[in-house]
């Protein structure tokens, strides 16, 4: 690297130069302020000119870069000193997924010296069991980064210990990814891991057998009392709820496979709605984000102005410009984006003004009595003048009771869905009588009930 030396003498240099420049043309510029307007002495002024120009641009240079590496110096010692005063593992790897930076937790958790990892391929360090999933993770979390993944390393007395790692792209100047950096520390005992590895393989079995059913629930127009659309909802053989198994994915480092899983099976079911209704599917950015998986949406021969992609607010999002950029070439075909579970926390409105979907679903934890409460009727009535004013539509979730409709009604919400109207089913013999169903009569009744 260019030492803050080289730089001065650099900037000292082409001072000196502009004052024997200034005094070898000083003649030249005083006939051009007289008057002479030749050829030599114009030449002779705009080469002064120039050489002015030449030095104030490498003073801005200089003074930019004294400033990154000022900022690098300061980065550099808040992780060295974060590094030395926590037993926590603090690391960074280039884009080839070797080690570049060690804090002295390294020692304390896997018994290396933090020099000695250096340069190491981090899928090296991986215990023999996890190995084979280690580099998709890492690859998967290039934009997204990841979170609270639980992974068995090797120790250097060749035994291995359960760590939970999070880690996030670092970035240069224009955005671009140039590595990663990221903190693991100790779960528990051997005992514990022997239960991921547990875990891990049940996960594994289901990718393995493909097997996921889709339950549906049908989505309405609080105006029409019609059928606009239906979610698609996973459901898997042990019975045990989704939330379970993609939370045991996400630990396992099986998130996006599972995520692939559940939306190949969903979107085989656009023949159970419809032309006219749409089929709303989650998806994670993870997944979003795989171009494999944007391309064989787009080539795959769904109709995507009949798809509907919900985001959660409870997943986290790194990179919103990545995933807009991500996202724009399926909503330029039709594909609409939806925010789930908005209101449930501080990130469905951050979903909400970074991704400007086309609907926003409002959470159950709002819908719940909201005849009742003012401030939630205040929330969804600000959630429906910001839908408003991106040109989206609002869909209240979890609606159990005739009040809470009556109240998405008059609040101006354009659609419900919740046990109120039905539960999520997969029968699909459930499925064929929602588009006859009207719930205009009920849309009636409400009008006269809401206040």
């Amino acid at each position: 690297m260019v030492s803050r030396r080289r730089v001065h003498l650099l900037v000292v240099a082409l001072a000196v130069e502009l004052v024997f420049a200034v005094m070898g043309r000083w003649e030249a510029l005083m006939r051009l302020l007289h008057g002479d307007r030749g050829p030599g002495s114009i030449v002779a002024v705009v080469r002064l000119f120039w050489l002015v120009f030449v030095l104030v641009i490498v003073g801005d240079v200089a003074r930019a870069w004294l400033r990154t590496r000022r900022a690098l110096h300061r980065r550099d010692q808040t992780i060295a000193a974060i590094g030395s005063t926590t037993h926590d593992w603090l690391w960074e790897a280039d884009l080839a997924f070797t080690f570049t930076y060690h804090s002295p937790g390294v020692q304390d958790l896997l018994g290396y010296r933090p020099e000695e990892l250096i340069g190491v391929a981090m899928v090296d360090l991986v215990a023999e069991p996890d190995r084979e999933r280690a580099m998709g993770i890492v690859s998967a979390g290039l934009v997204t980064g990841w979170q609270d993944v639980d992974r068995l390393w090797r120790h250097r007395d060749g035994n291995r210990v359960l760590l939970r790692e999070s880690a996030a792209a670092i970035r240069d100047e224009s955005g671009q990814p140039i590595g990663f950096r990221g903190t693991r520390s100790r779960v528990t005992d051997a005992a514990a891991g022997e239960d991921v590895l547990a875990t891990r393989a049940r996960v594994q079995q289901l990718l393995d057998g493909g097997v996921v059913d889709i339950a549906l629930q049908p989505i309405a127009s609080l105006f029409t009392g019609r059928l606009t659309g239906a979610e698609a909802l996973a459901r898997f053989p042990d019975g045990r709820g989704p939330e379970v198994w993609f939370q045991e994915a996400r630990e396992t480092g099986m998130s996006r496979a599972l995520d692939a899983l559940a939306f190949h099976a969903a979107v085989a079911h656009f023949s159970a709605l419809p032309e006219t209704c749409y089929l709303s599917v989650n998806a994670s950015p993870a997944l979003l984000l795989d171009p494999p998986f944007r391309s064989w949406l787009l080539a795959g021969g769904l109709p995507l102005e009949r798809l509907v992609i919900e985001i959660t607010e409870h997943v986290v999002i790194v990179d919103y410009p990545a995933l807009n950029t991500a996202l724009a070439p399926l909503r330029e075909r039709g594909v609409r984006l939806a925010v789930d579970d908005t209101g449930a926390g501080y990130a469905s409105l951050s979903h909400v003004l970074q991704l400007r979907p086309d609907i926003i679903k409002i959470d159950r934890s709002l819908t719940a009595e909201l005849s009742g409460d003012r401030a939630r009727r205040s929330l969804v009535t600000a959630l429906v003048l910001l839908a408003l004013d991106i040109g989206a539509t609002v869909t209240g979730e979890g609606v159990e009771t005739l009040a809470e409709l009556a109240t998405l009604l008059d609040l101006g919400v354009d659609a419900a869905q919740g046990y109120l109207l039905a539960r999520p089913t997969t029968d699909p013999t459930d499925w064929y009588t929602w588009p006859d169903r009207n719930w205009a009569s009920d849309c009636s009744q409400l009008r006269q009930l809401a206040p």
